[in-house]
C-alpha cells in the first residue's frame, strides 16, 4: 500500500517517520502477521511504501483496519489505486472474498513491485526477472549503438560493468535468489558479452566474466551475513 503525504519540506522525512512509527508498532503488536524466525512480522515499511503480511485474509483485513485507523488519526489515507493484494502458497489459486481499503476492493494481482523488485505469486513467492532483463538490455543496447561496433571491447566491457550491471543487480542483496534466478542473471550477462565480442563461445569470453563472478560472490556474501 502507498500512503499519501505532503512532500517538499526539509523536515518532512523525519516527521513522517515519527508519525508512522505508531502504525508499525500497532501492527506488530496485533499478532496477525506471519511468524518469521520466531518473531511475528506483519509489516514491512520503507518511506511511504508499506507491505502487509498475514497468514489469512481475515488477518489481513484486521491489519488494514489497524492501518486505516492510525492513518485517520494522522489525517492521512492510503492510495487505493496504487495498492493491490497478492496471495501465495498451496491455495494461491483458490477464490477468496474481496479485501477492501478505504471502502474500495483491492486489485488481486499475480505479481507486484516493491522497492524496485518484481515478485510473482505461486506456490512460493518468486522473483520475476523479465523487467530487470529488459532494463539491462535497454541500457546496454543504447551504449552499444552510441559507441559503435568498432569500439574497443575493453571500453565496452567497462561501460557494461559501470552502467548496466547495477541495473541488473539492483536490490538483490536484500532478497534470496534461487539457482534458476542465478542462471538467468548469468545468461543475461553472457548475451551482452557475446554481442561485444561477436562470438557464441563461452571460453573466449571467460576472462571477462571475472567482474560478473566477483559481483555474484559479493551478493552471496551479503545475503549470508
Amino acid at each position: 500500500m502507498q500512503a499519501r503525504s505532503h512532500r517538499g519540506g526539509v523536515l518532512s522525512p523525519v516527521l513522517f517517520a515519527l508519525y508512522v512509527n505508531d502504525i508499525i508498532t500497532s501492527v506488530e503488536n496485533s499478532g496477525y502477521g506471519c511468524e518469521i524466525a520466531g518473531k511475528c512480522v506483519g509489516i514491512l515499511m520503507y518511506a511511504d511504501d508499506l507491505l502487509l503480511i498475514s497468514v489469512t485474509c481475515k488477518g489481513l483485513r484486521w491489519l488494514i483496519e489497524i492501518c486505516e485507523r492510525e492513518m485517520a488519526w494522522l489525517d492521512m489515507q492510503f492510495n487505493s489505486c496504487k495498492s493491490c493484494i497478492t496471495r501465495c502458497g498451496p491455495r494461491h489459486k483458490k477464490e477468496y472474498a474481496e479485501v477492501f481499503l478505504n471502502g474500495v476492493p483491492l486489485r488481486q494481482c499475480k505479481s507486484f513491485k516493491y522497492l524496485g523488485i518484481v515478485f510473482e505469486s505461486g506456490s512460493k513467492l518468486k522473483i520475476f526477472l523479465a523487467a530487470k532483463r529488459m532494463k539491462f538490455f535497454r541500457a546496454f543496447n543504447h551504449i552499444y549503438s552510441c559507441m559503435g561496433t568498432t569500439s574497443s571491447p575493453m571500453v565496452l566491457c567497462h561501460l557494461l560493468n559501470v552502467f548496466c550491471l547495477p541495473v541488473l543487480l539492483y536490490g538483490f542483496e536484500a532478497v534470496p535468489l534461487s539457482n534458476a534466478n542465478m542462471a538467468t542473471l548469468e545468461s543475461t550477462w553472457r548475451v551482452a558479452l557475446y554481442k561485444i565480442f561477436h562470438v557464441r563461445d563461452k571460453t573466449i569470453c571467460c576472462i571477462y566474466n571475472v567482474v560478473w563472478i566477483f559481483s555474484l560472490l559479493v551478493l552471496l556474501l551479503i545475503l549470508e551475513s
